[in-house]
């Protein structure tokens, strides 16, 4: 695995929901996978929950104190390439995972207002069910059958080690075949914006 990213600047930690509607018995069940170190996830939530508030401030790390009660982070070997992790957030009361903090995040925002109004996040949508609702009719979503599909990758080249394409690497390796190089830098899967 590589090195962890040192966090540069001060860390604050942001309080997560009082509320959760996971089920924690919605876990992976096979031998492959284990739990992942949710730090840098917690901090990608976190982050741009402060960045919604408008309370973000330059230079500071954010980070969740926790994740919502029985929601986990778990990771196996991606078949193609047994050195990368590829990781899903566990829990979702329909039996879905979160494959980046970026798809978890509107779910996270749906629990930090206590669950109030429509959760906006593809599993609820897909769903057609709010989570509240499907708490008390867990069998109203059947595991699926068979080997989850593989999610293809959002674009070939470089990446860190949460699978978001690393744009700073493919601009280094454009910069080296052009020798100058005059492009703004766009971050289209980053939580960050």
């Amino acid at each position: 695995m590589p090195p962890r990213k040192k966090i540069i600047g001060p860390v604050t930690t942001i309080k997560g929901p009082e509320y959760s509607d996971a089920d924690a018995s919605h876990r992976p069940n096979k031998p492959t996978y284990t739990r992942a170190n949710e730090e840098i996830f917690m901090q990608k939530v976190a982050t741009r929950w402060m960045q919604e508030q408008g309370l973000a401030q330059a230079g500071r790390t954010y980070s969740l104190d926790k994740l919502p009660a029985g929601y986990e982070l778990w990771h196996r070997p991606r078949p193609s390439d047994p050195n990368h992790m590829d990781k899903w957030l566990y829990g979702h009361p329909n039996h879905k995972t979160f494959d980046s903090p970026y798809r978890f995040y509107p779910h996270f925002r749906y629990l930090m207002h206590n669950c109030s109004g429509i959760c906006t996040c593809d599993i609820c949508k897909k769903g057609k069910t709010s989570p509240r609702s499907s708490i008390s009719a867990p069998a109203a979503f059947p595991k699926p059958r068979g080997r989850p599909a593989l999610r293809p990758p959002l674009q070939k080249g470089p990446t860190d080690e949460e699978g978001t394409p690393d744009v700073f690497q493919s601009l280094f390796t454009l910069l080296r075949s052009e020798s100058t190089l005059m492009r703004n830098i766009e971050e289209k899967a980053s939580m960050v914006r």
